[in-house]
């Protein structure tokens, strides 16, 4: 022992509370880091200050003296940390599993489903061909593809007789077939339907808003059609597509649901396919007639999709609703 520097065992035991300091001073940051009160670490920051100004043995043993004290107080609050890290981990869940709504719901399983099927798809295509086909029969005639059988007969139809037939494929396809499919594809699953704790009246409004793509799907028509004829009766054109799918909708809608789950599908198709063909032959003379009216024909092309909105909101998908749900009508809150 007499050959030890005397300065060598004070060295030894600053080295010695620096490191356990240093422990301590990180407890403390572990405990108040991830909690939602950090302003518990600004007492370390003079702790660290007094640090780097006095490195005298007698300053750092004072300092761990505080900061150990300052250890034991925090440990009334150890679990802050662990608990808002857990309360911010499970809000996110939450977040994460809970929907809006039950239209919301509906409207993205109707849409994924007509996705996976690639009917969307389809109907982008057949609007492509119909609006390339029809404005150019309507811009050049017909007289080059079809037999002379047909031409004196198709010479005497109008332009807008091409544009009514594309409409009326398109209504069939992205109106009638989608509105009638959403339903009478729930035959094994109506039972859920009718017994889950849903309004019938917000399943239904569900499918009506997945009908929206399907229309947008068909614009392309449009602007096929318009390209060959100039643009002319663009807006006369935007009028009937939009009332033809909402006159398929409301039409379509309380008889699917009337036969949900029933085999009478074609036939189904087929009368509503004639009934919406005798519609749009009626809205496509609305031109003319409107025209002969003092009122502005714009006016009156509002005022018929109002109408439908109005059937549609008030009358249909609740005629829907009530098919869904009359025999169930007490498990329906």
């Amino acid at each position: 022992m007499a050959g030890v520097h005397p300065i060598y065992p004070l060295v030894y035991i600053k080295f010695t509370c620096g490191v356990i300091l240093a422990s301590v001073i990180g407890s403390i940051i572990v405990l108040h880091y991830f909690s939602k009160m950090k302003y518990r670490l600004i007492p370390l920051s003079f702790i660290l200050y007094f640090l780097s100004q006095y490195t005298n043995i007698f300053s750092v043993l004072i300092l761990l003296s505080i900061s150990f004290a300052y250890l034991f107080w925090s440990l009334r609050y150890s679990l802050d940390s662990y608990q808002f890290v857990s309360r911010k981990e499970w809000k996110k869940e939450k977040a994460q599993v809970c929907l809006s709504s039950i239209k919301q719901a509906v409207f993205y399983k109707e849409i994924i489903t007509l996705w996976r099927e690639r009917v969307l798809f389809s109907i982008i295509f057949s609007s492509v061909i119909m609006g390339f086909g029809a404005g150019y029969i309507a811009r050049f005639g017909a007289e080059s593809l079809l037999p002379e059988s047909l031409q004196v007969l198709v010479s005497r139809f109008s332009p807008e007789s091409y544009a009514f037939f594309g409409i009326y494929v398109l209504t069939i396809h992205g109106a009638v077939f989608i509105s009638l499919s959403f339903f009478l594809n729930e035959e094994n699953t109506i039972w859920l339907l009718r017994h889950a704790p849903v309004k019938m009246h917000d399943i239904v409004y569900g499918k009506v808003l997945a009908l929206l793509i399907p229309l947008l799907c068909s614009i392309p028509f449009i602007a096929y059609y318009s390209a060959f004829t100039s643009g002319e009766s663009l807006l006369f054109l935007i009028w009937s597509l939009v009332f033809s799918y909402l006159a398929g909708i409301i039409i379509c809608f309380p008889l699917g649901a009337r036969y949900v789950g029933k085999k009478s599908d074609i036939l189904l198709l087929y009368s509503v396919s004639l009934l919406i063909f005798l519609i749009l032959g009626i809205a496509f003379s609305f031109n003319g007639i409107f025209s002969m009216v003092g009122f502005s024909k714009y006016f009156l092309y509002i005022v018929v999709i109002l109408i439908e909105l109005v059937l549609l909101v008030f009358v249909s998908t609740r005629l829907a609703a009530h098919s869904l749900s009359v025999k169930y009508s007490s498990s329906v809150k």
